[in-house]
């Protein structure tokens, strides 16, 4: 008899979990998402700068490379600290904004960095790479 009331009591614990609903899921933040992206595509433009200098250096194209490097990593920066900015609002889907919060910081400083060294390069070398 305790055998059956055991068999019996096993099910209603299972249908007591399928009863359970989990909440839904919170709005996907997209813009956040997409700064994840881009983070990860800067950090692959910045992980294969060596190897293009590296390779091209041995050319007349060190000054061409060195200029399209700066010019995607501050078109990338500026892509993230626009897409950051429109995912961090508070109006936005609170899932993944943290990623947005952290795309438009990066960006952010990223950009500040990019340009104070370009105006120092200019300013010291009398060259503008751009």
């Amino acid at each position: 008899m305790a055998a059956q009331e055991m068999e019996t009591a096993e099910p209603s614990r299972a249908a007591q979990a399928v009863a359970v609903s989990p909440q839904p899921a919170r709005p996907l933040n997209v813009p956040g998402l997409v700064c994840l992206v881009l983070l990860g595509v800067h950090a692959v433009v910045i992980l294969m700068t060596p190897f293009l200098f590296r390779v091209l250096a041995a050319g007349d194209r060190f000054a061409v490379v060195s200029a399209a490097v700066t010019a995607v990593s501050l078109s990338l920066a500026l892509a993230l600290v626009v897409v950051g900015a429109i995912g961090a609002r508070t109006s936005a889907p609170p899932r993944l904004r943290w990623a947005a919060i952290g795309g438009l910081v990066s960006g952010a400083f990223t950009l500040v960095v990019q340009l104070a060294s370009v105006v120092l390069d200019s300013l010291m070398y009398g060259t503008l790479i751009l």
